[in-house]
């Protein structure tokens, strides 16, 4: 956190950051001297405001945050200041630059920041993963994927529209694995009413879909967020995922499995796709910066789903406390934002309860030995008997596994506590009448133990 540097201020290592308190200062950590000369530079660059003018911006060479900023960095001051208040257009055969505005000087100091951020949190992210990266010759490993679920407030922000993103590849990933199953054990999964969710998926990642269409428009001179809406509007108002509200103009509605998400904010301003002169700044040798582009949402989600694909989940579902302390209070908002309603309906309409062959199965209570008869037809060997009257496709024989349609496998518990509890009456018969006989054995053999004694002394006197 950048907070403790600024506590640790005093110390002769950091006295050639320059750290002392700052608005608008951002958090982040770092385990290098590299690293804490790029984080630290970054307040100062969001220290200077620019000027007051709404036509121009004066940065005035000798500006201590501008130097400083600089200095951290190793990157020459005249670059910072031409390229952060300037726009360079090139014509037939013509460049020149164009002077920026306040505002625009300022989304331009903020994207150079959210780069910075950006660069960091990958450097740092690959000393994370190198460190705990194992030894060579191990190929196995265990990965942890922690996220909230399907995000929806009142003001949803580009975050908000990355998580939901995300979460519809999750989703989609789900179904293609319930299919693969499927395919891999030849159980027909035709019949089951999968959510086809590429429709969503396209509209956002796809050509001239949401991201498309954004990446376009802050390369635009003159992009806005009104004039990206308005391209929304004529390319995907006909989608059925797709709808315009009536207030604010420059919304829009993306109809998500887990319900309809309504992004109205400012994502060109807030975002670091930025003008191409950016980059010649960025450019610049230095040693406190990491060489690198930013990375698209499309494109690291991308490579997690090939992670993913490559990986056997399984999936831990975790409920949110509310600040009531209440129970079932907002349990099942996130029940369906989680995808967990979704993955039951497609659970339950196809085969949920998967256990190995029942001939291997431990816990089967099988009356007849198969010898070398094949998994599939020792299974149905026993399953015929106890579904058939009622209805056959209650269970599938896969290659592997016997899939059973929802409530069955409790049906097959309850006929297997029967059966035990039945032969628990048994052996409790047997043991009673074994006990009882014992019992009446030595009472009868002391009885006459008893009569031959009394006889005797009778007979004697």
């Amino acid at each position: 956190i950048f907070y403790q540097l600024c506590a640790s201020a005093a110390l002769p290592e950091l006295q050639g950051l320059g750290l002392r308190e700052y608005r608008g200062t951002a958090t982040g950590t770092g385990a290098s001297w590299r690293w804490a000369r790029a984080r630290s530079a970054r307040p100062h660059r969001d220290q200077h405001p620019g000027g007051a003018g709404d036509t121009s911006v004066p940065l005035q060479p000798a500006d201590e945050a501008l130097r400083q900023f600089c200095k951290l960095l190793g990157i020459e001051e005249a670059q910072v200041t031409r390229w952060l208040c300037h726009r360079k257009l090139v014509t037939a055969g013509e460049t020149y630059l164009k002077p920026l505005s306040r505002q625009q000087a300022l989304d331009s100091r903020d994207a150079l920041a959210k780069h910075m951020y950006g660069q960091v949190f990958r450097w740092m992210a690959s000393r994370v993963n190198r460190a705990l990266r194992s030894p060579e010759g191990h190929h196995t490993s265990i990965g942890i994927l922690d996220i909230y679920g399907f995000e929806m407030f009142e003001f949803n922000s580009f975050e908000q529209f990355c998580i939901n993103y995300a979460n519809e590849k999750l989703q989609q990933l789900f179904n293609l694995l319930e299919q693969e199953e499927y395919v891999t054990e030849e159980i027909p999964w035709v019949f089951v009413d999968f959510c086809d969710n590429q429709p969503c998926i396209e509209l956002i990642e796809g050509r001239l879909g949401i991201l498309d269409l954004l990446n376009e428009e802050c390369k635009m001179p003159q992009g806005s967020d009104g004039s990206w809406a308005q391209k929304l509007y004529q390319t995907h108002l006909g989608s059925s995922h797709f709808q315009k509200p009536k207030r604010p103009m420059d919304a829009f509605i993306v109809c998500h499995f887990a319900g309809k998400v309504g992004e109205s904010h400012r994502i060109t301003e807030s975002l670091g796709w930025k003008r191409p002169q950016d980059h010649q700044v960025r450019a610049t040798p230095s040693p406190a910066l990491v060489p690198g582009d930013p990375p698209r949402p499309s494109s690291s989600l991308n490579r997690l789903m090939e992670t993913l694909g490559s990986t056997t989940p399984h999936y831990v579902r975790c409920i949110k406390p509310n600040d009531e302390k209440l129970p079932f209070v907002r349990a099942v908002e996130q029940l369906r934002a989680c995808g967990v309603l979704e993955t039951i309906r497609i659970s339950a309409a196809g085969y949920p309860s998967r256990y190995p062959l029942l001939h291997q199965h431990s816990g089967a209570p099988l009356e007849h030995h198969f010898g070398e008869t094949q998994p599939g037809r020792a299974s149905s060997l026993v399953l015929t008997p106890l579904f058939c009257p009622q209805d056959p496709s209650k269970y599938q024989c896969g290659k592997s596994k016997v899939f059973f349609r929802a409530g069955q496998v409790a049906y097959l518990e309850e006929l297997r506590y029967r059966r035990l509890r039945a032969a628990c009456t048994l052996l409790q018969q047997h043991l009673r009448g074994w006990l009882a006989r014992r019992r009446f054995g030595r009472v009868r053999a002391a009885v006459l133990c008893l009569q031959r004694h009394a006889r005797g002394m009778l007979a004697r006197r």
